[in-house]
This record gives structure tokens, C-alpha cells and sequence, in this order.
């Protein structure tokens, strides 16, 4: 059994996680640009066909989504829940309180589906215990296993979906001192989906060393060996040491 992070908790845990063991977090406000391969290769089909249909001036008729996807914004992951947040918030939000073992944290989320094929990107805005500041956080990334510090954008440098497509690390920038938390950093993050989550987990589990098999219990004194006359050539059976096998029955002239 393998248990397996939301896909855009995953994208942003990676980037938060270090910075939440040095100064830890107390507050998350989070909005996410998800790609539509989120919901799969008929996603992505509809949105490649919607932007065709655009371009040629014709309507862009949705079936996957609820909206249209080409060249729109859809402020909808997932089913409603009767609060008005997502089933997608609601997992974004409890899987970081979860994984981050701290259920103190408060996580306030907000995920929108936008007209890219790969990768899901996110903006962060964190309030800490602890001040840090983005020079320190910066340092943690690059130190921090599966993490991209990629933040200079005086030279244009900073994190965007077609970077972060096909590869396994997530990809953070922008960071920068938060303007409405007193202790707090805002950050962008961006992390292709198909290669940190569900999609790819299961994959990877099955690609390690497998645990050492249990010794083989010895066989028990008390079993019967089995009748000779009932033996399947096919297999080969080892007689128990501590019972001797049955006589040979004696056939009459």
C-alpha cells in the first residue's frame, strides 16, 4: 500500500518545508495555477481542441471542464463543498497541516485551473513564528534535497511551468519580504505534477530495493509428509528431518 500527497500539496510542501523547519509556519495563504493535466489526458485533449476552435473562430464548447479552458481561467479544482471551498482546497489545506505535522497551522487555499498542459504553479504568502528572511530562505532551497532555487529576477530569473516541465525537482523564486504579515514571506513555486504526486509515486516506489525477505520458518515436527503415492512429479518435496516418510506399501503377488 503506497499513500500518496495531493499533487499541488506536494508541489508546495517542497518548497515550504524548509523553510517551516527553520522558522516555522503559522499561517499559509496560497493560490494555485493548476495545469489541466490535473484531470487527465481528456483535459488536455479538450484544451489543445478549445484553442484550435478559438484561433478559428469558432465556439469553445467544454465536456471535461465546467467552463471553457482555452485562453480562460476556471476558479474551480474539484466538487463544492457546502462552505464554498473546493474538495481540492479542503485537500491542499489538510495534507499540509498533515505532512508537515503540525496541526496548528492554519492553510487558507485557493485553486484555479488554467490553459496549461504541464505543471502546476503556486503563490505563496507565509507568515512565520520566527523571522527569516529571503536571503535565508534562498540558502534553504539550495540545500533543501529535490529544490530549485531559481530567484533573480532583476536578470529575468525566476520559475515558470515550461522550466519546471519533465524534471523531478520544484522550482522556487520570487521571494521576497511579505507586505501583510509582520514575520512572513511571499514566494513562487512550480512543480510539473506528472513527476512529484500521485501520477509518479507509485512508479518510483516500485523502483526500490525491495525489503529483505523473511527468514523461512523450519518445517514443523507434528507435519505429516506427504503419501509418496499422491506426489506431483511437477514439484519436488523436502522431507522434514524430524519425520521419517511413510513405509512402502507392500503389494500382493
Amino acid at each position: 500500500m503506497i499513500a500518496n500527497p495531493n499533487c499541488t500539496a506536494a508541489v508546495l510542501l517542497m518548497a515550504l518545508a524548509p523553510l517551516h523547519r527553520e522558522a516555522r509556519a503559522k499561517r499559509v495563504v496560497v493560490a494555485t495555477y493548476q495545469a489541466v493535466s490535473g484531470k487527465g489526458a481528456r483535459a488536455m485533449e479538450e484544451c489543445r481542441k478549445q484553442t484550435k476552435d478559438v484561433l478559428e473562430g469558432r465556439p469553445a464548447v467544454p465536456h471535461v471542464f465546467p467552463r471553457p479552458i482555452a485562453f480562460n481561467l476556471i476558479p474551480q479544482v474539484d466538487d463544492f463543498a457546502p462552505d464554498g471551498r473546493t474538495k481540492e482546497e479542503i485537500k491542499v489545506e489538510n495534507e499540509t497541516r498533515k505532512i508537515l505535522e503540525d496541526p496548528s497551522i492554519r492553510v487558507d487555499a485557493t485553486c484555479v485551473r488554467v490553459p496549461v498542459l504541464r505543471c502546476h504553479s503556486e503563490a505563496v504568502n507565509v507568515e512565520f513564528e520566527r523571522p527569516i528572511t529571503p536571503e535565508r530562505a534562498r540558502e534553504l532551497w539550495r540545500s533543501a534535497p529535490g529544490v530549485v532555487s531559481m530567484d533573480d529576477p532583476a536578470a529575468g530569473v525566476y520559475p515558470t511551468p515550461l522550466d519546471a516541465e519533465g524534471r523531478d525537482e520544484i522550482f522556487a523564486g520570487r521571494c521576497r519580504r511579505s507586505l501583510v504579515f509582520e514575520r512572513g514571506l511571499a514566494f513562487w513555486c512550480v512543480g510539473d505534477q506528472l513527476r512529484k504526486g500521485p501520477p509518479s509515486t507509485p512508479s518510483r516506489s516500485s523502483r526500490r530495493p525491495s525489503a529483505p525477505r523473511a527468514r523461512p520458518m523450519p518445517p514443523r515436527a507434528h507435519a505429516p509428509a506427504p503419501d509418496p503415492k499422491y506426489r506431483n512429479p511437477k514439484y519436488s518435496y523436502r522431507w522434514s528431518r524430524s519425520v521419517p516418510p511413510p513405509p512402502r506399501r507392500q503389494v500382493a503377488p
